[in-house]
C-alpha cells in the first residue's frame, strides 16, 4: 500500500474536523451503494415509461456494476499520483451530474448512458474516501472506529435502497430515484472544499503494464469474471447480439 504525504496543510486535523471528513466520505459511500439497489423497485414503472425490454432493464442495472467495480482500481492509483482530494470532487461532480441525467432522460438508452456516467463518479469515490480516512485519522485506534463506521454505511444503504426507491416511486415516480442523489451529492462537494485536506501518495506505485508474475492474476480480472454472470444473463435474449459480444469480450479480459 502507497505511503501517504501528510495533509496539505502540514497539521493534523482536529477531531471536530476528522468526523467532519468522516461524514463527507460516509455521504459518498451511501449514495454510491443506494444506487445499487434503489434502482430494482423502479423498474417496472421504467418499463411502462419507456416500453423498455427486458434486456433494456437489466442494462439499467449492470451497467451501473458493472463499470463501478471496473474502475475502482484506476479510480483508487489515480488518485493516488494526482490528488485524492481533486479526484473525489472530481467523483462527487461525475454522479451527481449522471443522476441529474438520469432523472431527465427521454428513452431507455439515454438512461443507461448516464448510468455508466454516475457508475464513472461512483467509482471516484469509494476507493478514495477510503484513501482519505485513512490519511486523516493517524491513530490505528480513530481509524479502525472510522473505517468500521465508514464500513457500516454500505449495510445501511443497501438495506435502505428498496425501501426509499419504493415510496418513492409510489409518491413522485421513478425519476426521483436518481433526485434524491442531488442534494446528498452538492452537499458533499461543499463540505469536501472546506473540510477535506488535499494529499497523496508519497511514493506513488509506477505504472507497470508488464504481465505480473506467474500464479497472480491481473487485477480485475476477479471483477470481470465476477460481472460476466450479468452480462451471460443478457446474452440469453434474442435480441442481445452486442451483449454476446460483450460476454467474449470480458471471457477474454478476464484471462489476460
Amino acid at each position: 500500500m502507497s505511503v501517504s504525504a501528510p495533509p496539505g496543510d502540514g497539521q493534523v486535523p482536529s477531531r471536530t474536523r476528522r468526523l467532519a471528513i468522516l461524514g463527507i466520505c460516509s455521504m459518498s459511500l451511501l449514495i454510491v451503494g443506494l444506487d445499487g439497489t434503489i434502482v430494482n423497485v423502479a423498474l417496472p414503472a421504467i418499463h411502462r415509461s419507456f416500453d423498455a425490454s427486458l434486456s433494456g432493464l437489466q442494462w439499467t442495472i449492470d451497467a451501473y456494476t458493472l463499470v463501478l467495480a471496473s474502475l475502482l482500481m484506476l479510480s483508487g492509483s489515480t488518485a493516488d499520483r494526482i490528488g485524492r482530494k481533486r479526484i473525489f470532487q472530481a467523483g462527487l461532480t461525475l454522479f451527481s451530474l449522471g443522476s441529474l441525467l438520469c432523472a431527465l432522460a427521454p428513452t431507455l438508452e439515454l438512461l443507461i448512458a448516464a448510468r455508466v456516467v454516475q457508475a464513472i463518479g461512483g467509482s471516484m469515490l469509494n476507493p478514495v474516501a477510503m484513501s482519505i480516512i485513512r490519511n486523516v485519522f493517524e491513530d490505528p485506534r480513530e481509524r479502525a472506529q472510522a473505517i468500521g463506521v465508514w464500513g457500516g454505511v454500505i449495510g445501511i444503504s443497501t438495506a435502505l435502497g428498496p425501501v426509499l426507491g419504493g415510496t418513492l416511486v409510489d409518491s413522485v415516480g421513478w425519476r426521483s430515484v436518481f433526485l434524491v442523489n442531488l442534494p446528498v451529492g452538492i452537499a458533499a462537494l461543499y463540505l469536501t472544499a472546506i473540510y477535506v485536506p488535499e494529499s497523496r501518495a508519497s511514493h506513488a506505485r509506477r505504472i507497470d503494464p508488464c504481465r505480473p508474475a506467474p500464479g497472480h492474476p491481473r487485477p480485475g480480472a476477479a471483477h470481470l469474471r465476477g460481472h460476466r454472470g450479468s452480462v451471460q444473463r443478457l446474452a440469453v435474449s434474442p435480441d442481445a447480439g452486442p451483449v454476446r459480444r460483450l460476454d467474449r469480450g470480458l471471457h477474454i479480459a478476464g484471462d489476460l
